[in-house]
């Protein structure tokens, strides 16, 4: 499964996107600006993801994501529901023995 980031803005405390699968838009995200990971491709499993759920980015750890809706820039709103979502894929996923790759682009 191929899960993709694509960065939209950038603001001195946030950087926010949003995530597709197969082209389908999925939700939308923010990264903490002095934290996010490079754009890059990553391996991930559900015991090793960098989505997290919550509303801002101030508190966010190297590397996590937050999933939701984009309320304001750095803020998202709705996230638990878009991370029990994405979950849910990952794990089906992963019992069927797929390979789960998180790639981050920068637009």
């Amino acid at each position: 499964m191929d899960i993709i980031l694509t960065r939209t803005k950038r603001s001195r405390y946030a950087v926010d996107g949003f995530i597709t699968i197969n082209g389908q838009r999925i939700c939308d995200t923010t990264e903490n600006a002095k934290n996010c990971l490079p754009c890059a491709t990553y391996r991930i499993s559900r015991q090793h993801m960098p989505f997290r759920v919550g509303n801002g980015v101030h508190t966010l750890k190297k590397g996590h994501i937050l999933l939701g809706e984009a309320l304001v820039p750095g803020v998202v709103i709705h996230s638990l529901q878009h991370y029990e979502r994405l979950y849910e894929r990952i794990k089906k996923a992963t019992q069927r023995g797929t390979e789960i790759l998180l790639t981050i682009l920068q637009e």
